[in-house]
């Protein structure tokens, strides 16, 4: 793997990025993992065991523990949102009694991006405030009539888990997916991280890597601002990959780990949206950004690939989504491309 190690520590200094963190896992195994740089301004070393703010790749947590409900009859996919939430509701009265929750997970309930990205400004309300909150926004489309990538629709599943359970979607998170997979390093809350471990994530400035802090956004957590570690997120690929088995614990029946990968909506070209991932010719994938973090995680085949960067550079994060491209082609024995090219589209 020096191959892979030298790529690494050469896209960093191109792209003057502080930590990375690295997982591969195989035929149910750890087959790399490594960390890189450093984790904060402390200049403590980035580790695998070093926890980051995950971004959308959360969308994908959020959309297993839907499932994991459903599996136990809990949810049905073609109910109704209201159904669970009866005070839920958006601009238009009619239009809300129709949204599905299957429709939230395939990202078909109408919201538009916009207004999901505008919610993040809010995030510091409790999960319920947040979405009680949404009762002037109006839907970009028909009910169910196209896809388009909202955060609010995972944050309104996040208070869907919520209400069924009678328990904080964070609570939720910890005791169903962390604690069976052994996600030592992972939380839903920043003040779980007791020894302070988590990443400071940089923001670019002017072309300048500066260490900022997160805002509270709790009631974006569903969609966006879970926290976990290169290392914790190879357990959870190699369950993802062995139909939702880790070693003695099963998180998710076969067939709803199907159904979570199944592609059901047109993104763009060859690209759908699942279950909180999208699907591109069988590559099965998600990405986060944060102010100030990027992630990515790749099921590639029998390979699962996750990349945490604790920075981010907007204006340039088509580079950030091309350092998975070069592991990609390493691990496949290609020959890395060019810095301008990509192998999987960027959704967050």
């Amino acid at each position: 793997m020096n191959k892979l190690d030298e790529f690494i520590k050469k896209e960093m200094r191109r792209l003057n990025i502080p930590g990375v963190s690295l997982a591969i896992v195989n035929d149910e195994q750890i087959q790399y993992l490594k960390g890189y740089g450093i984790s904060g301004a402390n200049n403590n070393h980035m580790t695998p065991q070093t926890p980051i703010v995950i971004g959308s790749v959360s969308k994908s947590f959020t959309a297993l523990a839907i499932l994991q409900l459903v599996d136990r009859g809990i949810i049905r996919l073609e109910e109704r949102v209201q159904t669970y939430l009866p005070w839920f509701r958006l601009a238009d009265a009619d239009s809300s009694k129709e949204i599905t929750i299957k429709q939230l997970l395939n990202q078909t309930s109408g919201l538009s991006t916009y207004d999901g990205q505008l919610s993040i400004l809010n995030g510091n309300k409790t999960l319920k405030e947040h979405i009680k909150g949404l009762k002037n926004i109006e839907l970009e489309h028909e009910v169910g009539e196209t896809f388009e990538y909202s955060n609010l629709n995972y944050d309104i599943l996040g208070l869907v888990i919520e209400e069924v359970k009678n328990t904080p979607y964070k609570k939720y998170v910890t005791n169903n997916i962390f604690k069976p997979l052994n996600m030592k390093n992972s939380y839903a809350n920043i003040s779980d991280d007791k020894n302070k471990t988590i990443a400071t994530g940089y923001q670019t400035i002017f072309g300048l890597k500066f260490p900022t802090e997160q805002l509270n956004h709790e009631g974006n957590i569903p969609s966006g601002y879970l926290i976990s570690s290169a290392e914790d997120m190879a357990n959870y690929m190699i369950a993802l990959l062995n139909n939702g088995q880790f070693k003695e614990e099963r998180v998710l029946s076969k067939g709803k780990i199907q159904e979570l990968f199944r592609p059901t909506t047109v993104m763009w070209e060859d690209s759908y949206y699942a279950m909180g991932w999208s699907i591109n010719q069988n590559v099965i994938s998600h990405d986060g950004s944060t102010e100030n973090t990027y992630t990515k995680v790749v099921l590639d085949g029998e390979y699962g690939i996750s990349l945490v960067i604790k920075s981010l550079d907007y204006l340039n994060i088509d580079s950030y989504d091309n350092i998975m491209t070069g592991i990609i082609n390493i691990i496949h024995h290609d020959e890395l491309q060019t810095p301008n090219q990509n192998h999987i589209q960027s959704i967050s």
